[in-house]
């Protein structure tokens, strides 16, 4: 007579470090984070592309030239951000972080007891050091200020970033003067090295900003002296 080995059903459980499935759980931790980082990749890449479309003039770009710039899918764009407009804010936001950063470190170190001569040129090599970084961005925010109110936000926030140091930079000669006296010399020196007459100098120059240096720096004494 056969009998038959009946014995109760058993349910193993997965060995320490799989799943049900039998994978890996050290393989899933690793594809979720690889999924993680190329999501932060592309987001990156996106808000690059915008960037680069923008500072090469092109004013309002399409989600369709935002993806290809950044080498992805309409549908990742939109998976993102949903709009352009979208990603536009968050680029904003993320550039004047930058700005305001890269503002701080060109600010040049100004030694106490500098002379008036060396302060000035201090701030003209600061600045173009910032035109060389952000030159064709603040270009293009300038363009659009007129037509956005985001851009022009952040054309604004720049600015008063940027002029905010001139006051601390030639705080002996301002403190001296009378105050309709210190608002117009500010207003001169904040003329003479904006970010457009910084652009409109570099582009009459070019590669002759060795010239343009002491002429600018002669400027800015002068508007303290005369």
């Amino acid at each position: 007579m056969m009998t038959h080995d009946v014995r109760e059903p058993t349910t193993e459980r997965p060995s320490r470090g799989q799943t049900c499935a039998g994978v890996e759980e050290s393989s899933c931790s690793c594809e979720g984070d690889g999924r993680i980082r190329r999501r932060l990749r592309n987001r990156k890449a996106i808000l690059d592309a915008l960037g680069s479309l923008l500072q090469r003039g092109v004013a309002s770009p399409s989600l369709e030239e935002v993806a290809d710039e950044a080498g992805v899918s309409t549908r990742s764009v939109y998976r993102h951000f949903g709009t352009v407009e979208e990603a536009r804010e968050e680029w904003a936001v993320e550039t004047e972080r930058y700005v305001a950063g890269l503002v701080s470190n060109a600010s040049g170190r100004v030694l106490d007891g500098a002379s008036l001569e060396e302060r000035c040129l201090s701030l003209v090599m600061a600045r173009l050091a910032l035109y060389d970084q952000v030159g064709g961005l603040v270009r293009a925010t300038s363009a659009r200020r007129a037509f956005s109110e985001r851009d022009a936000k952040s054309y604004e926030f720049g600015r008063a970033v940027v002029e905010a140091q001139v006051p601390e930079r030639f705080a002996p000669e301002l403190d001296a003067m009378e105050p309709d006296e210190r608002v117009v010399r500010l207003a001169m020196v904040n003329t003479l090295v904006s970010d457009l007459a910084i652009d409109d100098l570099m582009t009459r120059f070019g590669e002759r900003r060795q010239q343009l240096v002491p002429l600018l720096v002669k400027q800015l004494v002068t508007a303290f002296t005369c």
